[in-house]
């Protein structure tokens, strides 16, 4: 196996300095530092592919994987301090690429899951929970790492760039979050514009040109068309009672009830002001729940409205046969609108004047 530092990119780094090699690993195990030569260095753009050998051939994504194993063990087991200044610098920017390439292949292997229903038969309804469940990472990490490997095909030149570690899933996620039907077609024709934002950009500058594509397609954030067609079948929401007189809430939404949902939390998530002392402080899960609750108590407020300061209600009403299911007893006089309540089947009479009586029973008046 070859040096690890080298199958992280470092070998043109290495070819560039041969001496200082040499010198470093010769003459009583001084060590030579490369302060003035790398001020002076002018460092070419990287290549995921330099000096590295040919992919080797593997059965299966386990043997693959192996690969894998092997060359961080490899890793793991040196001692930087014997490594040559420039070489690790020049690795741990190599395994950012490295890392990136790794987290594309993992959206390759839990789409292929999701398409399969794998995960179906450990009881999961959907891949973030199944994977949340046996990797220990919490729903919103997950949510993301699916949501990345569903939408993600809808791009291939971002997935290529992906793939080839140019950039990093926080580059690729505000693309496949900002994905709905409505505005595919429009990111799908700026599909160049974003690959080039995002390798020679920044997440945010990738961010601040996708919210330019979504404000011109959807301004007001109500795409409610999910990608795919009908309804997602693994939507859920449900409600429990918890200890204390609190409650459980799980929810799985479908794409455009998560956007919304989170643009109205961004909205009304007000944050506790310096004054606060920080042992009072709320944490960034209470900012939330309160944002929800204002939510909710908005859209009561929109749906019922007051007036004289009164909530409005409905009178219901409703005969007492229709309510003893004794339909066909009722009287066919409709100005007895309350018919006497009667133990037996007898009819009820009723007069013009809206009073009714049945046999044994005294007239009541409607």
């Amino acid at each position: 196996m070859s040096h690890p530092l080298r199958s992280l990119g470092a070998m043109e780094q290495t070819r560039r300095y041969p001496s200082r090699r040499a010198e470093a690993r010769s003459g009583g195990g001084a060590r030579t530092e490369v302060g003035a030569s790398v001020a002076r260095e002018v460092r070419g753009g990287y290549d995921p592919g330099a000096g590295e050998n040919e992919t080797p051939a593997v059965r299966d994504v386990g043997e693959a994987l192996g690969l894998i194993t092997q060359g961080l063990d490899a890793l793991a087991g040196l001692d930087l301090r014997d490594e040559i200044d420039r070489d690790v610098a020049d690795a741990a920017i190599a395994a950012q690429r490295h890392v990136n390439r790794l987290q594309a292949q993992q959206t390759r292997l839990l789409e292929r899951v999701r398409v399969t229903g794998v995960h179906r038969l450990d009881g999961a309804v959907s891949i973030a929970s199944w994977y949340a469940a046996h990797t220990g990472l919490d729903g919103a990490a997950t949510t993301r790492i699916a949501r990345r490997a569903h939408r993600l095909d809808f791009f291939p030149q971002l997935q290529q760039a992906y793939q080839a570690g140019h950039i990093s899933s926080d580059h690729v996620d505000p693309v496949v979050r900002a994905t709905t039907s409505r505005r595919l077609r429009a990111l799908q024709d700026a599909e160049d514009a974003l690959v080039t934002f995002a390798k020679h950009g920044t997440p945010t500058d990738v961010r601040r040109a996708v919210k330019l594509i979504r404000d011109q397609v959807d301004p007001d954030g109500t795409d409610a068309q999910p990608l795919g067609s009908g309804l997602d079948e693994r939507r859920e929401f449900t409600v429990h009672p918890g200890i204390d007189g609190l409650g459980d809430v799980k929810a799985t939404v479908v794409p455009d009830v998560h956007e919304l949902l989170v643009q109205l939390l961004e909205t009304l998530a007000v944050r506790d002001s310096k004054d606060v002392p920080k042992e009072q402080r709320r944490t960034a899960a209470q900012i939330r729940h309160d944002a929800f609750a204002e939510i909710l108590r908005r859209a009561a407020a929109a749906t019922l409205e007051t007036r004289n300061g009164a909530r409005p209600h409905v009178n219901l009403m409703i005969d007492l046969w229709t309510l003893l299911g004794q339909e066909a007893a009722a009287p066919s006089n409709p100005g007895c609108a309350v018919p006497a309540p009667s133990t037996t089947s007898s009819p009820a009479t009723c007069s013009p004047g809206g009073v009714c009586t049945t046999r044994g029973s005294s007239p009541t008046s409607s």
